[in-house]
């Protein structure tokens, strides 16, 4: 999960391992985190480490900010498909006074 944390600076978090880095290039941001991500598996792997490791817990506010923007995402959608559903009614109801004026010539 990657989200601008404050005007330009972004936060990266790895949900699956609770690793979070920051940045001001969420592009580089998200190469950084896999590459975090990558080398903790690796190291976890190599030194045949004990598996918790391998799903650690976020600090609550990480956890929050991710339920906060999967509601943000799901509320955008439902929003979305509203419009489309108004829009496309719109356009119905034009086809129809359309249809309508044309038969009446």
């Amino acid at each position: 999960m990657i989200y601008e944390s404050k005007p330009r600076l972004y936060t990266a978090v790895c949900l699956e391992l609770g690793l979070v880095r920051e940045g001001d290039d969420p592009l580089k941001l998200r190469a950084r985190i896999s590459g975090l991500a990558r080398k903790y598996l690796e190291s976890v792997i190599k030194n045949n480490l004990d598996d918790r490791l391998l799903n650690q817990d976020l600090p609550a506010k990480y956890e929050k900010r991710y339920v906060d923007l999967q509601l943000q995402k799901k509320r955008n959608y439902e929003n979305m498909k509203k419009w489309q559903k108004a829009f496309e009614t719109l356009i119905w109801e034009q086809e129809q006074r359309r249809g309508k004026l044309l038969s009446s010539i």
